[in-house]
């Protein structure tokens, strides 16, 4: 009994504590991403405000960047990519190849990035690792689809999730036709059926746990709330059990 109170205090004490969550919508970016052979071709859709935030830090110029300056962030941007981006066949790393757009998509209003990696031999394994714009500390997530042959997948990265592992010639193959930016040669056809438009967010530096941390201050504090509900039923029955065994 006084084991169960000491347990329910805790929690308690958790509740109290629970980190708060900015009401800032969540930042979303998300890639496409097609094995062809040694090449792994990607078209990224990112989020307008991380990519500003970025480029803003450590600039000497007063004036802020806007997103018609980001195509002239070029170099300064693509150092930061291989900082926190990176694919893997079998292990080994394959090589970036270069920037071939980078620049800010007024019609998705996103930032679009088209780029290939050339593996040493065709992938077995193939990893991807991604960082990008975790740094900066706000509530965010990059979505991604990969494409090999007639399989397509989804992969998630995120403060928790920052690899995805794929074994290729263990994926579901589906009759799907090719991708349409692969088919068309055009690295930005399917930007405008593939994502609905949002606005571009600047989140703040306080919208988002930092690594390890609950992906949610809210659903963390629901998960609290419901664990202490649970405690005090138990109580309750302890209570009641230990009066009637004194009474029978």
């Amino acid at each position: 009994m006084r084991g169960a109170l000491v347990v329910l205090s805790a929690v308690a004490g958790c509740l109290w504590t629970a980190p708060a969550v900015s009401d800032e919508p969540r930042a979303e970016s998300t890639f496409s991403a097609s094995v062809e052979g040694t090449a792994v071709s990607f078209l990224f859709r990112f989020d307008t405000g991380l990519v500003l935030r970025t480029l803003e830090r450590g600039r000497d110029a007063a004036a802020a960047l806007g997103p018609q300056d980001i195509e002239a962030e070029r170099d300064r941007f693509r150092a930061y990519f291989d900082d926190r981006f990176s694919v893997s066949s079998d292990g080994v790393r394959c090589g970036r190849g270069d920037f071939i757009t980078f620049r800010y998509n007024p019609s998705i209003e996103r930032v679009v990035l088209t780029l290939s990696f050339g593996c040493p031999a065709e992938p077995n394994v193939l990893t991807l690792e991604s960082t990008l714009f975790l740094d900066l500390r706000v509530r965010q997530e990059m979505i991604g689809d990969l494409r090999y042959r007639h399989a397509l997948e989804r992969y998630f990265f995120n403060y928790m999730e920052h690899t995805a592992t794929i074994r290729l010639p263990s994926l579901h193959q589906a009759d799907l036709p090719d991708p349409v930016w692969l088919r068309r040669g055009d690295a930005e056809a399917a930007t405008r059926t593939a994502f609905r438009p949002t606005a571009p967010t600047m989140p703040t530096a306080a919208a988002a746990p930092a690594p390890g941390e609950p992906g949610s201050g809210t659903s963390f504090a629901w998960v609290l709330l419901a664990a202490s509900g649970v405690l005090v039923a138990l109580v309750a029955v302890a209570s009641i059990a230990a009066r009637r065994r004194r009474h029978g």
